[in-house]
């Protein structure tokens, strides 16, 4: 998974697009990489949709091509095109490769199997373990993140274990033979989630083959949902009532049909605390009907 001399994967990509991508997105490199995880999850959209639009026209989920993905992302920024949800491979690797080239951070990307006692037999989720650049008399700071879960949690072996970000909760655990664990969660859901690394640092041919596994392979069902989300409040819409007898064997059409749909808007009472807060909920007789709310409501168009 390494490359042939053992060398760390590397995720820098044209300094330009890196430069255009955090300027859509309004993150800028003194910021640092809380802030990189919270302007991602504020202006691209998370989810399913463009997983399924691959799907549908029978190729490989995106995920493994960073350039390829910041070009698309700019392009249709440009002409003001509905934009897809994305994965959490597709935040993981464009995440990696504005910390790199921008010189923040070394970042590398793991594969995390979900091992709470509700997951599936094969859910692999995308993790970060983020080495930020040593400054003068600093030796640096090791991060674990979670760009997807907006989770940004003290790295392996560091002191800290447990921390709020923009109303995200994670907490690692290190364990005896080297590797570690992370639990992620808020207060708008029924439980937390856990997850194991489960691989070395990947390079863009190992998170392909991952994306492709995830066509018949995951904790997600193939159904349309997409999310933003904000330091107050997190918007997502869905389909109300999946089928789950054909989850993970068939390749839908991100436009349905689906017979109902929701749009769900946690709002934080208290956004230090991931768990104090309330959600409201809207159902829709269709997808389409609740991708037009979500427009209303976030000013972003997305495929349908």
């Amino acid at each position: 998974m390494h490359s042939v001399d053992g060398s760390r994967p590397e995720w820098r990509i044209d300094r330009g697009l890196v430069d255009d991508l955090a300027a859509l997105v309004g993150w800028d490199p003194g910021d640092g990489v809380a802030a990189l995880v919270a302007a991602l999850a504020a202006v691209l959209p998370a989810g399913s949709t463009s997983k399924l639009d691959a799907m549908h026209r029978h190729e490989i989920p995106p995920g493994a091509d960073p350039d390829l993905l910041a070009r698309q992302i700019l392009d249709e920024a440009a002409v003001g095109s509905p934009r897809f949800a994305w994965s959490c491979w597709v935040y993981a690797t464009l995440f990696a490769a504005l910390l790199e080239t921008s010189g923040v951070a070394r970042a590398d990307i793991v594969a995390a199997r979900r091992c709470d006692d509700a997951a599936p037999l094969v859910d692999l989720h995308a993790a970060v373990v983020v080495n930020e650049e040593a400054s003068e008399g600093d030796g640096g700071r090791r991060w674990l993140c979670d760009p997807f879960f907006l989770a940004v949690i003290p790295g392996p072996g560091s002191v800290g274990t447990e921390a709020v970000h923009q109303g995200a909760w994670g907490a690692r655990t290190d364990e005896a033979d080297g590797s570690w664990s992370y639990e992620v969660g808020t207060g708008r859901w029924a439980k937390r989630l856990a997850y194991r690394r489960f691989s070395v640092p990947l390079g863009r041919d190992d998170i392909r083959a991952l994306c492709a596994i995830s066509v018949t392979h995951s904790g997600v069902p193939p159904v349309p949902s997409a999310r933003l989300w904000w330091a107050d409040r997190i918007v997502q819409v869905s389909v109300r009532d999946p089928d789950p007898r054909g989850a993970g064997t068939s390749a839908p059409s991100p436009a349905g049909p689906w017979p109902g749909a929701r749009i769900q808007t946690w709002r934080w009472t208290a956004p230090p605390d991931a768990w104090a807060g309330h959600d409201e909920e809207q159902e829709y007789p269709s997808w389409d009907e609740a991708v037009a709310a979500f427009g209303d409501r976030t000013g972003v168009t997305l495929h349908r």
